[in-house]
């Protein structure tokens, strides 16, 4: 016999919003992040669910402020949970910087990157041996966008579409080279390896292999 496939119902979510509620919020001690608080089957009748969608929110301001309530169509409430926090993580995927993204994966190795920036543009810059350094940035020169920077690594990556990560190698005779340009939507973990591989190659950055 034929398993039945369960019909998607509505649910109504009570989400915090990502305003900052919290005292601590100001003081920068931590972010918050949008999630779900609360899954409840919505009503079938349009004017009891409006009610109850009041009364939740209600309920939800006045206990903790910043709230929301939305409604989702899924086959549980576990889904229908899921498909919310799935949308919010790539929502704030869309809101990380170049920076973030790039700090965050050089970190795994170790690896620490300080941030430049001059006249509207900005960079990050990693140490190697013997004075040389290695600049890493988003050239915004082919994206989609309008009005950007000629280097960038402190915008939204939602306005970056079409730019291309840069690493120059600097030498300690301050001789410049292209080592690597490669998309931004694919190219972090090129980025990495390469600024790994030039961290433990004898050879400074200014200088073929």
């Amino acid at each position: 016999m034929r398993e039945m496939t369960k019909a998607p119902c509505t649910f109504l979510l009570v989400v915090n919003d990502e305003e900052p509620t919290h005292p601590d919020f100001w003081l920068g001690l931590r972010e918050p992040e949008r999630d779900v608080l609360h899954v409840e089957a919505a009503p079938a009748d349009p004017a009891t669910r409006a009610e109850r969608k009041q009364e939740l929110l209600d309920q939800a301001v006045t206990e903790q402020g910043n709230l929301q309530v939305l409604e989702y169509a899924a086959v549980s409430a576990d889904a229908a949970a899921g498909q919310a926090r799935a949308e919010f993580a790539a929502d704030r995927a869309m809101l990380r910087t170049p920076a973030d993204v790039m700090r965050l994966a050089l970190a795994e190795y170790g690896i620490t990157a300080q941030h430049g920036e001059d006249v509207g543009n900005s960079w990050l810059e990693v140490d190697g041996p013997g004075g040389s350094y290695a600049v890493i940035y988003v050239d915004t020169s082919a994206a989609e966008g309008w009005d950007l920077p000629d280097t960038c690594v402190d915008m939204p990556l939602a306005e970056l579409g079409g730019s291309e990560w840069f690493v120059l190698a600097v030498g300690r005779d301050h001789a410049e080279r292209l080592a690597l340009s490669t998309p931004i939507e694919t190219g972090v973990p090129a980025c990495v390896e390469y600024i790994a591989d030039w961290l433990t190659a004898p050879e400074e950055p200014g200088q073929a292999a």
